[in-house]
């Protein structure tokens, strides 16, 4: 079992990314399998984030153009009679971005609970969003 550091480490190395850089990590191991029949997002690409995760994030980053890497990994697997093939993509955009995204209520960031837009500003700790990485500037080659 590798300690947290050290997984970043190898994730850092693997990636060519400077790990002395200012960066952080978030990794997603479950797909959301609903992604595409409730939200028109392709499981492959979806992430899930609240507010309070994000806000976490935020503290930990030194600054605004703090780079986060999203590491979707998984294996096939099948829920509700639907298939997420497996997926080993990692997906990058500055926290202030991304803020920035979920404020002007852009189409590839959706509230959990209705499908609609939520701003940032407007959304409690627990207020989740799914989000579309494929449609972020930046995709790394995993």
């Amino acid at each position: 079992m590798y300690e947290r550091n050290e997984l970043e480490c190898l994730f850092a190395d693997k990636h060519n990314i400077d790990a002395k850089g200012d960066w952080l990590l978030r990794v997603q191991s479950n797909p959301f399998f609903i992604a595409k029949r409730k939200y028109g997002y392709d499981i492959e690409s979806s992430i899930c984030i609240s507010k309070r995760q994000l806000k976490g994030l935020e503290e930990k980053a030194d600054c605004g153009r703090t780079i986060i890497y999203f590491c979707l990994n998984w294996g096939d697997q099948m829920r509700f009679d639907i298939l997420a093939k497996e997926v080993n993509a990692v997906y990058a955009i500055s926290i202030a971005d991304l803020i920035n995204l979920l404020e002007c209520g852009k189409s590839l960031a959706k509230n959990f609970e209705d499908g609609e837009p939520l701003s940032y500003s407007g959304a409690e700790d627990d207020d989740v969003w799914i989000i579309d990485a494929s449609k972020f500037n930046t995709k790394v080659e995993a």
